[in-house]
């Protein structure tokens, strides 16, 4: 349900009935109620920045050809800038300062178990493009189209910041902010999964 026809503490319970969890946040749950699409106006600028990551992406992608200018875009309008100005609108200045603080109380662990999948997976991905890379020879000519030169520093450096920056990134979003102004309610889930698959499906 969204915290629009709950109350706060009934909105936490079911939250967690629903498998969703909102950590260190549960500390602020008068700001966190804040936040809450309730208005007509609210509704609409969250379906705006639903519908703001494939926008960017198709215009960046297919209008200018580019990769990073599609990534940094995507990250910047939809992931920082947007959701920002939505926190602030609805819980000002102060009540955004300690709701990132909030969010961010366990940062090291987080942190510290990212870097761990990241080196695992990394390596699994490293022994399997060199156990396969004889079988399927990469193809660059769709990287170099997207202005992504196949010069190992620049596919270093993009892999890099795809890999590490995007996936955190893009959580924030799509299961920290949707989460918290939607709530756990099957509609929204359902509006926000739909949103995730067509701008996954474009990319």
């Amino acid at each position: 349900p969204s915290l629009a026809g709950v109350g706060a503490e009934r909105w936490w319970r079911l939250c967690a009935r629903d498998g969703a969890d909102f950590g260190p946040l549960k500390a602020h749950p008068e700001l966190v109620s804040l936040l809450a699409a309730r208005t007509a106006p609210q509704k609409a600028y969250v379906r705006a920045n639903m519908a703001m990551p494939t926008l960017t992406m198709a215009a960046c992608l297919y209008g200018f050809g580019s990769a990073w200018a599609a990534v940094v875009a995507f990250h910047l309008i939809s992931c920082i800038l947007m959701p920002s100005a939505y926190v602030v609108a609805c819980a000002g200045l102060d009540g955004a300062a300690r709701l990132y603080a909030a969010f961010f109380v366990d940062l090291r662990s987080q942190l510290t178990w990212g870097a761990f999948y990241f080196v695992w997976v990394g390596a699994v991905g490293l022994l399997l493009y060199r156990a396969l890379r004889d079988f399927v020879p990469p193809d660059t000519t769709p990287l170099i189209e997207l202005g992504i030169t196949p010069d190992p520093t620049t596919l270093l450096l993009f892999s890099l910041y795809f890999s590490v920056v995007n996936p955190v990134l893009e959580e924030l979003f799509w299961r920290g902010f949707l989460s918290l102004v939607l709530g756990a309610g099957e509609r929204h889930l359902l509006a926000a999964s739909a949103a995730y698959a067509l701008y996954h499906g474009l990319v």
